[in-house]
């Protein structure tokens, strides 16, 4: 038998020839050397498990931030503008807001709390971006830009198919008004150019009718009203 082999003929552990201990060590020194071999592994897997655990954290973490930001609207329902609803196993509104954030579809969203649609709660996705309602069966955000920024209201408007009256309201002659998913007036510009019924537009600033801008679409043309608070325009005729 090869004098270098240490254990049972065949079992091929060659510990002596490695100095990890004397050919006739006792049988509790070859234990104890077996357990200190055993612990060193035991703690290097659990060294490998906790850095991918903290890896994979850093991971959701860093996906969570790609993620567009939402606002949050407790007590409030934006009803209408549906194209999706899910049930969620869990009573918490911030899934919902991660099931808006991850459909490019969804622009606003409404969290209903369980008990009032079913026994779960619901989440209801929306394409647009509904009037909000207060209600406390409801938690409800809008989605906006990435990096949380709104456009700068001083970005010039596209003019030429509606006028464009800053620090002007027309009150009056409303048929239709709405909160807007970004600060910035080109959008209720665009909203009364793709409506035959509208004649005229006001937007109102964030932080005047709501925690939003919103924006109020006429279907006639009320005389114009000095305002800070407000852009306004009159569609053109063709």
């Amino acid at each position: 038998m090869d004098r270098t082999q240490i254990g049972a003929p065949g079992a091929g552990i060659r510990f002596r020839k490695f100095g990890l201990m004397p050919r006739h060590a006792p049988l509790a020194s070859k234990a104890g050397i077996f357990f200190v071999i055993f612990a060193m592994a035991a703690f290097a897997a659990v060294a490998g498990a906790e850095e991918l655990r903290l890896g994979t954290e850093a991971l959701i973490t860093g996906a969570q931030g790609l993620q567009p930001n939402m606002s949050i609207e407790p007590n409030t329902d934006r009803p209408g503008q549906n194209f999706r609803v899910l049930d969620l196993d869990k009573a918490d509104p911030s899934l919902c807001a991660q099931a808006c954030g991850g459909d490019s579809r969804c622009r606003s969203y409404t969290y209903v709390k369980p008990g009032v649609q079913g026994p779960k709660a619901r989440c209801w996705l929306k394409s647009g971006v509904p009037t909000a309602q207060k209600n406390t069966c409801c938690t409800s955000g809008v989605k906006v830009d990435q990096s949380g920024a709104a456009p700068s209201e001083k970005v010039p408007l596209p003019v030429g198919k509606t006028s464009v009256e800053q620090d002007t309201d027309r009150p009056g002659m409303n048929y239709k008004n709405f909160d807007l998913i970004r600060n910035y007036p080109g959008l209720c510009q665009e909203e009364c150019l793709k409506d035959p019924a509208c004649h005229a537009w006001t937007y109102v600033k964030p932080g005047i009718q709501g925690s939003g801008a919103r924006c109020w679409l006429k279907n006639g043309v009320p005389p114009a009203v000095k305002n800070p608070d407000c852009v306004s325009g009159v569609k053109q005729k063709e």
